[in-house]
């Protein structure tokens, strides 16, 4: 079942994926619309598993979904160890005023650590040998965080899959 992008309603879907009476429901979605999904498969009393992907624990999906996220299982990053991360965390305290550091930024402070290694490695900042050294890294070991990178350039960050369940 599929969607467009300025659906809001989503009753449609719902009747029609649940019409085969399934147990589990596998989520591809991102957005503030894939809260809204999990949240009508909930109020259609659908009571199986509800799996989604990366997108929603890095996004807003959690808030849009309320209470009818609880349980869902989803992909998660692997927090990383607080003694790779306390000092990083403070200065995103100070700049920002959020104790919590989202693991989104630490994948884009990684991804511009990343270059920039190899920008120091390749002193001549020719972009293509640039790009060709960090497809020959294997891997990275960015701040709390080892990243796996395979020849034709894909990159692997540390994820886990969790049960989610709302902050108290």
């Amino acid at each position: 079942v599929s969607f467009g992008r300025d659906e809001s309603n989503f009753s449609g879907q719902v009747s029609k994926a649940l019409a085969g009476n399934p147990g589990l429901v596998i989520l591809a979605t991102l957005g503030k619309s894939s809260g809204l999904v999990i949240r009508r498969f909930r109020e259609a009393a659908f009571h199986g598993k509800i799996i989604t992907t990366l997108g929603f624990i890095v996004s807003d999906e959690p808030l849009v979904a309320g209470e009818a996220a609880d349980g869902i299982w989803c992909v998660d990053l692997v927090p990383p160890p607080e003694d790779e991360v306390a000092d990083l965390r403070e200065r995103y305290r100070v700049l920002t005023g959020d104790k919590d550091l989202p693991m989104t930024f630490l994948f884009f402070y990684n991804s511009a650590e990343l270059w920039a290694k190899a920008r120091r490695t390749i002193t001549d900042g020719n972009a293509d040998r640039i790009v060709s050294n960090i497809k020959q890294m294997g891997d990275f070991r960015g701040r709390g965080e080892s990243i796996s990178i395979q020849k034709n350039g894909d990159m692997t960050p540390p994820m886990r899959l969790i049960q989610y369940h709302r902050p108290k």
